[in-house]
């Protein structure tokens, strides 16, 4: 019934497309469409303003960098209709990588697209040392934002030489002299519990192959870090040994890594310049123990004590001294059906005591077996008190059953408890060409961008990106956590049907039928050379087009329009909205 509907659905939409002309087979069209449909073996048979795509005479864009924009939003419930393209003057943004070649980003495309890539250098970085010395084992990354708006940083990174003195080198593109990025020594494990990462502002002038540090004369380490520290301690009162604390600053750590010792003290070295507030964690080398996390502080003195943290009394979730508390995940519309391969994370809150606020908090993850079975040990309640934990249940990619987060109230070790899972909800349809001829192999990836209130409290654990290819017949089903998605359609290598995006496809818990129609190709035709001009071959050609004006503060990322390969000579072709 499902497929005979959206059949319906696509005869109806394909008689009212605008100059759709004749509807060819898929096996003719390629994907593609544009013009008359004039099919074609060589560039010979189509006219001097199209090339030979998959079969069809595609029309040539003669370097215009102009692009098509994204679909409109579609209907909340029930068949959405064909998606349609609106348009936009957004310029082209090109990156370029090939094996040993430094990944150049060319924002100004020249109408002829004739790309040169960026000769790799290598750069110099220097690191004065001072009474704290300087770490045994290290790497050092340079980063620098992306000149595309909405990109990635570029990162480049190597190890630091062990003899004492020698500069570090860096390959990076030649094109980046001139960019201010952060250059970062990180140290590694062992010397990482006697260092802590040193971030700089670095740039690479013209005519200079060194970093220069724009804060100051050269990349010193400072003499005299801050040194946070503080004491753990069991419900008994007695060291706690086995923790290590770590101090991040936006997700960033930003300390080195400071072990509890034998009498349960800790120290973290954390650079001078570092002075926003930190998220500072004590984690344990055991998973029968808790977590620990301050509240952010910030350090107001050079030696800040952060005080003693008292672990709360409770029995060691540990095979032998508690049984373990059996979760069985099974399907909501039938009952008994066991979901293997299934997360289940439980997480609960333990009071402490600490002379600097913070939570602490224990949990433990397991998978479900094939009889949809999963035995976690647990911190059980005390004096027959139930301990609440939170538990998300996450099954495997591609299961038809969506993501559930209950509340458990915990007694004692050996108990059970039985976790329905309701199934996803169905995005389900057919991806026709601008001709409205149905497309095969289409690779769908869809990314949730906001959850609806069913799934809010399993946002942070639930997934949020799946993926599907179209069938033989152009018809594709998507299992989903309900929410908001993003739509990015890629036709198959060698296709005349150019990549497309969708934005705002709501999709509820009773589905959605959705018939898409991929916008008119073009052709884009040009060539990589590189440094020296000569032609290169196998180089990855990647074209965007940007959604933001600059580079700076743009949140929103670039839509990939194609993404192509030179050949031998290092001539590319590639397919994007017309």
């Amino acid at each position: 019934m499902r497929a005979f509907l959206l059949f319906g659905i696509a005869l109806a939409t394909c008689a009212s497309c605008a100059g759709a002309g004749s509807v060819a087979s898929p096996a003719t069209d390629g994907g593609g469409g544009s013009g008359s449909d004039r099919l074609c073996s060589t560039d010979v048979n189509c006219a001097p303003t199209q090339g030979c795509v998959a079969g069809i005479c595609v029309d040539r864009l003669n370097g215009h960098a102009g692009t098509t924009g994204a679909a409109g939003t579609t209907g909340a419930a029930g068949s959405s209709g064909a998606a349609g393209a609106t348009g936009s003057a957004t310029p082209f943004a090109v990156e370029i990588r090939a094996p040993g070649i430094a990944v150049t980003e060319i924002t100004a495309v020249p109408e002829t697209w004739a790309l040169q890539a960026s000769a790799s250098v290598a750069i110099s970085a220097g690191f004065v040392t001072t009474a704290t010395g300087f770490p045994a084992n290290a790497n050092v990354l340079f980063e620098v934002p992306a000149l595309i708006p909405g990109r990635p940083g570029l990162a480049f990174e190597t190890s630091v030489p062990k003899e004492a003195g020698k500069l570090t080198e860096l390959k990076v593109p030649d094109a980046i002299r001139g960019r201010a990025g952060t250059l970062t020594l990180i140290p590694l494990p062992p010397a990482d519990q006697m260092s802590p990462p040193y971030r700089f502002a670095a740039v690479v002038p013209a005519g200079v192959d060194a970093f220069r540090n724009t804060a100051g004369p050269d990349f010193t380490l400072p003499k005299d870090p801050r040194t946070p520290h503080g004491l753990v301690l069991d419900s008994l009162m007695l060291p706690k040994t086995a923790y290590t604390a770590r101090a991040y600053q936006s997700g960033t750590l930003v300390s080195s890594a400071g072990p509890t010792k034998d009498d349960g003290t800790y120290v973290m070295l954390v650079p001078t310049a570092v002075t926003a507030p930190l998220s500072i964690q004590l984690a344990p080398s055991s998973s029968s123990d808790p977590w620990f996390t301050f509240d952010d502080i910030t350090l107001s003195a050079p030696n800040v004590d952060l005080g003693t943290v008292t672990l709360p009394a409770f029995q060691p979730p540990e095979p032998g001294k508690v049984a373990p508390v059996v979760f069985t995940v099974q399907a909501e519309d039938a009952p008994g059906t066991p979901v293997a391969g299934a997360l289940v994370r439980a997480v609960t809150t333990m009071n402490s005591v600490s002379t600097n606020p913070g939570t602490t908090r224990f949990w433990r993850e397991v998978t479900t077996d094939a009889g949809g079975v999963a035995s976690a040990y647990l911190v059980p309640g005390a004096n027959r008190t139930a301990r609440v934990y939170e538990v998300s249940v996450v099954p495997a990619a591609g299961s038809p059953y969506a993501s559930a987060c209950n509340l458990q109230q915990i007694v004692n070790g050996g108990e059970t408890a039985t976790i329905s899972l309701p199934r996803r909800p169905l995005l389900y349809g057919f991806v026709l060409s601008a001709t409205g001829t149905k497309v095969a192999g289409v690779s769908i990836v869809a990314s949730r961008t906001s959850a609806t209130s069913t799934t809010q409290i399993c946002a942070a654990s639930a997934p949020t990106t799946f993926t599907t290819t179209t069938d033989a017949t152009g018809e594709f089903s998507l299992s989903l956590e309900e929410g908001t998605y993003q739509l990015d359609y890629d036709p198959p290598a060698g296709s005349a049907a150019p990549r497309f995006t969708e934005f705002g496809v709501p999709v509820m818990a009773s589905g959605v039928s959705h018939l898409v129609q991929l916008p008119r190709p073009g052709l884009i035709e040009g060539n990589v050379v590189d440094a020296a001009g000569v032609p290169l071959p196998n180089a990855t050609v990647r074209i965007f087009a940007p959604r933001c004006a600059i580079a700076g503060g743009c949140a929103m990322a670039p839509l990939l329009r194609a993404e192509t390969f030179t050949d031998t000579n290092g001539r590319f072709r590639a397919i994007v909205a017309n």
